[in-house]
Formats: structure tokens, C-alpha cells, sequence
């Protein structure tokens, strides 16, 4: 009989006050859980720890800077300074091709003069018309 009541007790110490199972966690934060990956329990493992952290950053930043459009429908008509300006903003060829056909014919139309005036053109970012505008008058096509 007492055995029951005991075991008894520890079921009620268990439940919350609304009657359900109150779950204990089996392991402490910071310990080491037992998947392959050796992950800390509690960490996001994206935690660079050592003074290679910083090196380490720079270069995961630096590969994500670098965005190769060799393989994309356009890329072989372009030189290689407007494959780095493609990679560099990251817009396809195709849509730098396309960039640059309607800003061209926009200026020998008059209807663009300068930079501003090819914003309204298109729905990108401001900088990525910019940086094409400035490719059309380095190519000659207009002069700034």
C-alpha cells in the first residue's frame, strides 16, 4: 500500500496544475548531444569560437561576393569586364542584355539623358540601372 502511495506521489509531482505531464529535458544546455555532427545541444552550430572566427567569416563572405554566370543563356556575348559587372550587382546576361538594349534605345530616342532618367525603366534597384547606365556610356553609346 505504501509503495502505491509513493508512486503515486511522484506521478502527481510530475503533473503541472492543469493535470498534464510536465516534461523534464534529459540533457543540460550545453551538453554535447550524441548525433554524428558532435552539435552542442542549445547552440545553432553557425557559432565560430577561436580567434580563426574572423578569418573564417571572410571566407564564407568572400564566396558568397563571387557569382559565376558562365553557364547562363547570354554569358558568351558578353565581355569579360560586363561578365563582372553581371556577377558583381547579380543579374543575368539575359537581363543586362535586355537592360542595355532598352537604356540604348531610350537614349537615341532622347527620352533618357541621364542616370535618373533611366530609373522609372525598370523594377530593380536603383544602383544595378546606375552601374548598366554607366556601361552603356562607357561603351560610347551615349556620352555622360
Amino acid at each position: 500500500m505504501e509503495a502505491e502511495e509513493t508512486k503515486h506521489g511522484i506521478k502527481e509531482s510530475a503533473q503541472g496544475p492543469s493535470g498534464k505531464v510536465l516534461q523534464r529535458p534529459t540533457q543540460l544546455k550545453g551538453e554535447f548531444d550524441a548525433s554524428p555532427r558532435g552539435v552542442v545541444k542549445g547552440s545553432t552550430g553557425l557559432e565560430l569560437s577561436g580567434k580563426d572566427s574572423s578569418s573564417a567569416m571572410q571566407a564564407i563572405s568572400s564566396d558568397l561576393d563571387k557569382w559565376d554566370i558562365t553557364g547562363f543563356v547570354g554569358a558568351d556575348l558578353l565581355s569579360e569586364t560586363e561578365k563582372q559587372l553581371c556577377g558583381e550587382i547579380r543579374i543575368l546576361p539575359a537581363h543586362y542584355l535586355n537592360m542595355l538594349q532598352i537604356i540604348s534605345v531610350e537614349i537615341l530616342k532622347g527620352n533618357v539623358t541621364n542616370r535618373s532618367d533611366a530609373h522609372g525603366l525598370f523594377k530593380v534597384e536603383l544602383n544595378k540601372v546606375d552601374r548598366v547606365y554607366d556601361m552603356v556610356v562607357k561603351k560610347g553609346i551615349v556620352q555622360a
